[in-house]
């Protein structure tokens, strides 16, 4: 015996009709279910930095080596450098360092596939190809 249909509750049965059978969704095509993973594969070449830029000369390059100086030389950010980057700040930047190299890939892999499953949900199942447009917005 269901809620609905329960003695106790008479007025809930004459306004909900409950249905016991499920309709299946229709099949995805062979071309919308083999573009998440070839979405994923594009996501993750276009936003992990497999081939970073080196240390450079001038101001703007000078913080990105000092924030890959300190986490070499294992300082605590906030207590022994105060900056707005963190330990990390070689993801963002893409800047190779031997110490964060692979910080910097782990990091940049771990953005990437979050990004990528954050839009498949908001895709959802039946736009799936519209994942394949991601990597070159």
């Amino acid at each position: 015996m269901d809620l609905l249909s329960h003695p106790q509750y008479p007025q809930m049965s004459a306004h909900y009709h409950v249905s016991s059978s499920f309709t299946a969704r229709p099949p995805i095509g062979l071309a919308a279910s083999a573009a998440v993973p070839v979405a994923l594969a594009l996501t993750v070449l276009a936003l992990t930095p497999f081939e970073p830029t080196f240390p450079s000369r001038g101001l703007d390059a000078s913080w990105i080596s000092a924030m890959n100086a300190a986490v070499a030389q294992h300082l605590r950010f906030g207590r022994d450098v105060i900056f707005t980057f963190g330990p990390l700040t070689s993801a963002y930047t893409g800047e190779y360092s031997p110490t964060t190299d692979v910080a910097m890939i782990v990091a940049s892999l771990v953005v990437a596939v979050s990004i990528f499953l954050s839009l498949r949900v908001i895709v959802g199942p039946r736009n799936r190809a519209w994942l394949l447009g991601f990597p070159w917005v």
